[in-house]
This record gives C-alpha cells, structure tokens and sequence, in this order.
C-alpha cells in the first residue's frame, strides 16, 4: 500500500456549468445577472438537463459498462464488476448544480475487492478531470470521505 492510497467509502464529485456551446454558456451567464422567478425556472430546466447527462453518463450501455464504469477501469488500470452510483442536487452559489457520488464499497474489481481497498488521491484527481472534459465543465470538485 502507497501513501497515496486513500481509505474511504465514498467520492462524489460537484459538476460545475458547462464551458460550451455558447448558447449553453450565455443562458448561464443571463442566470447569473437577473434574479428572480424566471431564472429560478430557468435554473431548475438547466440542472435537470445536465442531471440527464450525468445519468446517462453512469448507466450501463447495451455492452453492460456505463461511460463512467469504463473510465474508472482505464484510470484504475484493473477490471472493475461493478459500479454502484447515484446522482443528486448539490448547491454551489445559489445555483444547483449535479453531484455524482460513487459508493466505493458496493464497486468492486473483478475478483470481489471494493475500490475503497485501494484507490489513490492520483486516481480521484484523473478522475475528475476526465468527468470535467466529458461534460465540458468549467470546473469539477471532488469529495472523498
């Protein structure tokens, strides 16, 4: 075990507002200089579409891996059987914003080992910037506890 490993159950990652397309960026921007009902609207459709990619993102395809269960195996560099994730509503500024949270308990390799046993702080950071380059983020934000 390297000092690098981090013992913990889970890691959840905050996807900020997309960098692209302009059309996208330029709503976010008017959200951000107009308070009121409107924009609460507006804030609430926003999130549920990019909630929707992040979904789509995590769920398995017709050959049985997510995007995200494919991208832990090329970071992680190991067969993994298994991932086990939710998505939620976070707030960042007053704005929701979509948290994806992987349970490293219930995840586990091919041999039955949860990812908890040996994930490093250099694989939640890959991690992060792949899920950042995948939805064209501004920024993502892990939390590993």
């Amino acid at each position: 075990m390297t000092a690098d490993v981090i013992k913990a159950s889970q890691a959840s990652f905050i996807i900020g507002p997309p960098t692209a397309p302009e059309e996208l960026k330029s709503l976010y921007q008017k959200l951000g200089a107009e308070p009121g009902q409107q924009n609460s609207l507006l804030a609430k459709k926003l999130f549920e579409t990019r909630k929707d990619s992040v979904t789509v993102f995590s769920n398995v395809t017709q050959n049985g891996k997510s995007l995200l269960h494919r991208m832990l195996e090329g970071i992680l560099r190991k067969d993994v059987a298994k991932v086990e994730s939710a998505i939620t509503q976070s707030m960042v500024r007053g704005e929701p914003a979509p948290c994806l949270t992987i349970s490293l308990q219930k995840s586990a390799y091919s041999d039955g080992t949860p990812l908890a046993a040996n994930l490093t702080r250099t694989a939640v950071k890959d991690l992060e910037m792949g899920i950042r380059m995948a939805f064209k983020a501004e920024w993502v934000q892990s939390v590993v506890v």
